[in-house]
């Protein structure tokens, strides 16, 4: 679904700027940076040093101006919000499979909860933007910043936020519309 909304509202001259950005040498470095920082050591790692990278406050204003310019933080609140009741739902019938689980008495609580955790979840993704970007130089980060503030970069990332929402609701969606499935 992302990809299709991609070929279908992100035009061949943004999409080629995109691709030029992330084949030079500082795109290539900042995506594998990326790449480095979403592995399951890097997740310990980020938990080990927490408040280490929070003290650092000029990576911090980056981290910040990044998850703003990304839509990181309210992303993973939307994503959350789609999937917790499905998951909740799910997990409650594997652990009760003799019975039907109604689970209608907590759903208002399991909604309220992403943005209830919005600080953590914000501050999770800071530490891990420090993280990512520990070894990029300033200058470096500060073009990143740039390149993320053209239109064709924000125009992509409401793109690819607003089709992964749109599936996860979808699939969300579907999964109660067969929950019967899940019951025995």
């Amino acid at each position: 679904m992302v990809k299709e909304a991609l070929s279908i509202k992100l035009s061949s001259t943004d999409a080629e700027q995109l691709l030029r950005w992330y084949k030079f040498d500082l795109g290539l470095q900042i995506t594998q940076a990326q790449a480095d920082s979403s592995t399951a050591d890097a997740h310990h790692r980020i938990l080990a040093l927490k408040s280490q990278l929070l003290a650092n406050t000029e990576r911090l204003s980056f981290a910040q101006r990044f998850d703003q310019l990304l839509g990181a933080t309210d992303m993973n609140i939307e994503l959350q919000k789609h999937s917790n009741v499905p998951l909740f739902s799910a997990m409650m019938t594997a652990a009760h499979p003799e019975q039907v689980v109604d689970i209608s008495p907590v759903i208002d609580q399991i909604e309220a909860l992403p943005e209830a955790s919005r600080s953590v979840i914000e501050n999770d993704i800071i530490r891990a933007f420090i993280y990512a970007y520990e070894d990029v130089e300033t200058k470096n980060l500060e073009q990143h910043q740039s390149v993320l503030n053209e239109e064709s970069s924000k125009k992509f990332n409401r793109i690819v936020v607003k089709s992964m929402s749109t599936t996860i609701e979808v699939s969300s969606l579907n999964g109660q519309h067969h929950s019967h499935l899940f019951s025995v």
